[in-house]
C-alpha cells in the first residue's frame, strides 16, 4: 500500500490569490480544481492511503477542515489530515509517517522530496496526476 499525501491550495482548492504562497481561497465560495474529487476518491479505491499534507496559517486551516468536511471527509478522515507552519515541515511530517509519495503545486517543496528519496509530483492538472497511478 502505498502512502500519498496531498497538498490542498492548489492541488484539491482552486487559489484565490496565484501569486499566494499558501492556501488561500473564499471559504463562501470553494471552487474545487477539476477532477480533484473524482481522483481522489480513485486513489483510496485503488488502495492507496491517502493524506491531507498543507502549509497554512491557523485560521486558514479552520477554514480548510470546514471546506474538507465537505467533500474529502469521505475519502480521507480527518485523522490524517495534517497542517504545518513552516512549508518545510511538509517532509518531517512525511519521514514521520512513512508517506513516499507528495502532490503539490509548489516546485520548491517537490524539489526538496525529491531531494530527500521520496517522489514529488508537480501538480498542473488531475489529469497529468493521474497517469502516475
Amino acid at each position: 500500500m502505498t502512502k500519498i499525501a496531498i497538498d490542498v491550495g492548489g492541488v484539491l482548492i482552486a487559489k484565490k490569490h496565484q501569486d499566494g504562497q499558501d492556501t488561500n481561497f473564499d471559504p463562501d465560495d470553494i471552487k474545487w480544481l477539476p477532477g480533484a474529487i473524482e481522483a481522489v476518491r480513485t486513489l483510496v479505491t485503488q488502495g492507496h492511503e491517502c493524506y491531507i499534507l498543507s502549509f497554512c496559517g491557523k485560521k486558514t486551516e479552520e477554514e480548510t477542515r470546514v471546506a474538507l468536511h465537505k467533500e474529502i471527509a469521505v475519502s480521507i478522515p480527518e485523522n490524517r489530515w495534517i497542517f504545518t507552519r513552516k512549508r518545510e515541515h511538509k517532509l518531517r511530517e512525511m519521514e514521520k509517517l512513512g508517506i513516499t509519495i507528495l502532490i503539490d503545486d509548489s516546485d520548491d517543496i517537490i524539489q526538496l522530496i525529491r531531494q530527500n528519496n521520496r517522489t514529488g509530483i508537480l501538480f498542473h492538472t488531475w489529469a497529468n496526476v493521474m497517469k502516475e497511478f
